[in-house]
Protein backbone atom coordinates (compact mmCIF):
# COMPACT_ATOMS: atom_id res chain seq x y z
CA UNK A 1 0.00 0.00 0.00
CA UNK A 2 1.24 3.49 -0.77
CA UNK A 3 2.12 5.44 2.38
CA UNK A 4 -0.30 8.33 1.85
CA UNK A 5 -3.25 6.44 0.42
CA UNK A 6 -6.61 7.38 1.95
CA UNK A 7 -8.42 4.53 3.69
CA UNK A 8 -12.13 4.31 4.58
CA UNK A 9 -13.93 1.92 6.96
CA UNK A 10 -17.22 0.46 5.66
CA UNK A 11 -19.61 -1.37 7.98
CA UNK A 12 -21.56 -4.17 6.31
CA UNK A 13 -24.21 -6.73 7.29
CA UNK A 14 -23.46 -9.44 9.87
CA UNK A 15 -20.95 -7.22 11.73
CA UNK A 16 -18.42 -7.29 8.89
CA UNK A 17 -16.09 -4.30 8.48
CA UNK A 18 -14.17 -3.53 5.28
CA UNK A 19 -11.17 -1.25 4.95
CA UNK A 20 -11.35 0.41 1.53
CA UNK A 21 -8.27 2.02 0.03
CA UNK A 22 -7.44 4.22 -2.92
CA UNK A 23 -9.52 6.43 -5.15
CA UNK A 24 -11.52 3.47 -6.48
CA UNK A 25 -12.28 2.22 -2.91
CA UNK A 26 -10.94 -1.32 -3.34
CA UNK A 27 -11.36 -3.58 -0.26
CA UNK A 28 -7.97 -4.22 1.36
CA UNK A 29 -8.78 -5.72 4.77
CA UNK A 30 -11.85 -7.18 6.50
CA UNK A 31 -12.88 -8.38 9.94
CA UNK A 32 -15.98 -9.76 11.62
CA UNK A 33 -17.23 -8.39 14.94
CA UNK A 34 -14.20 -7.50 17.11
CA UNK A 35 -11.89 -10.04 15.47
CA UNK A 36 -8.55 -9.34 13.83
CA UNK A 37 -8.29 -7.76 10.39
CA UNK A 38 -7.31 -10.06 7.52
CA UNK A 39 -6.09 -9.00 4.06
CA UNK A 40 -8.31 -9.64 1.05
CA UNK A 41 -7.13 -11.95 -1.73
CA UNK A 42 -6.78 -8.94 -4.02
CA UNK A 43 -4.32 -7.33 -1.59
CA UNK A 44 -2.36 -10.57 -1.20
CA UNK A 45 -2.02 -10.87 -4.99
CA UNK A 46 -1.02 -7.23 -5.29
CA UNK A 47 1.28 -6.80 -2.28
CA UNK A 48 2.84 -10.24 -2.02
CA UNK A 49 4.59 -11.86 0.89
CA UNK A 50 3.80 -10.02 4.12
CA UNK A 51 2.20 -12.97 5.95
CA UNK A 52 3.51 -16.35 7.06
CA UNK A 53 3.12 -18.82 4.20
CA UNK A 54 2.09 -22.49 4.19
CA UNK A 55 2.64 -24.45 0.98
CA UNK A 56 0.24 -27.25 -0.01
CA UNK A 57 0.12 -29.96 -2.69
CA UNK A 58 -1.50 -28.88 -5.94
CA UNK A 59 -4.15 -31.57 -5.36
CA UNK A 60 -5.26 -29.81 -2.16
CA UNK A 61 -6.10 -26.51 -3.87
CA UNK A 62 -9.53 -27.39 -5.29
CA UNK A 63 -10.90 -28.87 -2.01
CA UNK A 64 -9.57 -25.86 -0.06
CA UNK A 65 -11.27 -23.43 -2.42
CA UNK A 66 -14.58 -25.24 -1.94
CA UNK A 67 -14.28 -24.95 1.85
CA UNK A 68 -12.46 -28.09 3.03
CA UNK A 69 -10.28 -27.97 6.14
CA UNK A 70 -6.52 -28.13 5.64
CA UNK A 71 -5.05 -31.43 6.90
CA UNK A 72 -1.42 -32.06 7.75
CA UNK A 73 -1.00 -34.48 4.84
CA UNK A 74 -1.43 -31.66 2.32
CA UNK A 75 1.19 -29.36 3.86
CA UNK A 76 4.69 -29.35 2.39
CA UNK A 77 6.81 -29.60 5.53
CA UNK A 78 10.13 -28.77 3.86
CA UNK A 79 8.82 -25.22 3.24
CA UNK A 80 7.02 -24.83 6.58
CA UNK A 81 8.19 -21.87 8.65
CA UNK A 82 7.92 -21.27 12.38
CA UNK A 83 4.88 -19.36 13.64
CA UNK A 84 2.69 -19.21 16.74
CA UNK A 85 -0.59 -21.09 17.13
CA UNK A 86 -3.65 -19.17 15.85
CA UNK A 87 -1.48 -17.05 13.54
CA UNK A 88 -3.19 -16.24 10.22
CA UNK A 89 -1.24 -17.71 7.31
CA UNK A 90 -1.27 -17.36 3.55
CA UNK A 91 -1.89 -20.72 1.86
CA UNK A 92 0.19 -21.09 -1.31
CA UNK A 93 -0.03 -23.80 -3.96
CA UNK A 94 3.29 -25.49 -4.66
CA UNK A 95 4.76 -24.26 -7.95
CA UNK A 96 2.21 -21.45 -8.40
Amino acid sequence: LPKKEQMTMAKCLDHVNLVLSGDNKQPSFFNQREGPFYPTLRLLHRAGDFMEQVYVDTGAVKPLITGAALMCRGIKTEKLGDFEADTPVQIMAEGK
